[in-house]
């Protein structure tokens, strides 16, 4: 049985933005080009007809205006011909700085 909706927001620990954001993925099992559909500090959902397998550790490439941001992640659940979400393993500096006009506060620590 599928949790109600708001069961699954409580459990995100950032606030989830919709931006039309687009981006590429790669990973052990391919990669492609895809669309950003929301975002937050803990992660993402790809918008993509090819899809990583669950579990598989993807690197992103968002496009933030015309400045590319790479972000590694983990693929945590799959939609097929639809896309996938992945949530972030760490953001460097680089990284935090390109989100944070997005995404704002509460914003979470900065690895190194």
């Amino acid at each position: 049985m599928m949790p109600e909706r708001s069961a699954l927001t409580e459990r995100r620990q950032y606030p989830r933005r919709t931006f039309p954001l687009e981006g590429s993925w790669r990973s052990a099992s391919g990669g492609s080009g895809g669309r950003i559909a929301d975002i937050s500090w803990g992660g993402c959902f790809v918008e993509t007809a090819i899809t990583p397998a669950r579990g598989e550790h993807t690197e992103l490439t968002i496009l933030i205006g015309a400045e590319p941001v790479t972000i590694m992640g983990r693929v945590v659940a799959v939609f097929r011909g639809i896309g996938f979400s992945v949530r972030f393993d760490g953001l460097t500096s680089r990284t935090y700085a390109a989100l944070y006009p997005l995404l704002g506060e509460p914003a979470p620590a900065v690895d190194a």
